[in-house]
């Protein structure tokens, strides 16, 4: 996967070196406002929509009756999602998927298992209803930790299963701190992150996380990125980097990780 140095626009996804030169713009950011965190009814269609899925501990179901979208969304997600409609060219319709985002690191742990499948079940049903109800739409799906997990699974369904929608109908899946990371790869990005600046660099290393799941080609339009030495997407023990997806910045534009990916996924993507 190429880093936020890459060209900001693209007509045909290639194969390119990880690391180019010259620098994403920075772009002001779009208020989220307030959210719906359960995907019941359809919102109005527009050219893109995006489910985010929160972390363990996120979401509607860790603050009921919440509309803040840092709670509804999680930080790292609502940043991502922000970053998105700064990258778009259209307006981005965004919603929250709501599930249980039940904690654990042991991830073959049956409450773990079934918050995630939880939260795939409710995902992939949201995704099929939107689809039919917005057949000129594509939709893109964001997650961070354990709903990284469910992204990354659903956007494979998609990719080789062909379900809940067709291929070329995801715009996009951004998977923030992956307990599935597969490490250094056509749709993964590593990055080193400077305690000193509070920034982060690409780099091109990156080690297979607990759960690693099958790599994703690199025409698929999904975006995996990893803080080298995160607890949760690589075999590293630290827990607060795991929580800087939203607050480690990149320093030519100031923007956070998770901002700074979900705006490149959206110009990569021509939203």
């Amino acid at each position: 996967m190429t880093d936020p140095t890459r060209p900001a626009t693209r007509t045909v996804r290639t194969a390119a070196p990880r690391l180019l030169a010259t620098t994403i713009a920075a772009a002001t950011l779009t208020a989220l406002g307030t959210v719906t965190a359960t995907a019941a009814p359809t919102p109005a269609c527009t050219p893109v929509m995006v489910l985010g899925i929160p972390g363990s501990t996120e979401g509607a179901a860790h603050h009921p009756g919440s509309t803040q979208a840092r709670e509804v969304y999680g930080a790292t997600v609502a940043d991502a999602v922000a970053g998105a409609r700064a990258g778009s060219d259209h307006p981005v319709i965004a919603e929250a998927v709501s599930y249980p985002a039940v904690l654990s690191l042991n991830f073959t742990d049956g409450k773990y298992t079934a918050s995630k499948d939880t939260g795939y079940a409710r995902t992939y049903h949201t995704l099929h209803t939107w689809a039919r109800a917005c057949p000129e739409s594509r939709f893109a799906l964001i997650g961070y930790s354990q709903g990284a997990h469910i992204a990354g699974d659903l956007a494979q369904t998609i990719l080789h299963e062909h379900t809940p929608i067709a291929p070329d109908r995801l715009a996009g899946a951004l998977l923030l701190a992956d307990p599935g990371f597969v490490g250094y790869g056509a749709r993964t990005q590593a990055l080193r992150y400077d305690a000193k600046t509070n920034t982060f660099t690409p780099v091109d290393s990156g080690r297979a996380g607990p759960a690693p799941r099958v790599s994703f080609d690199e025409d698929d339009p999904v975006y995996s990125i990893c803080f080298v030495g995160d607890i949760v997407c690589t075999p590293g023990t630290s827990v607060e980097l795991h929580g800087r997806y939203a607050t480690a910045t990149y320093a030519p534009t100031g923007r956070s990780a998770a901002y700074t990916y979900g705006q490149l996924m959206a110009a990569e993507e021509q939203w």
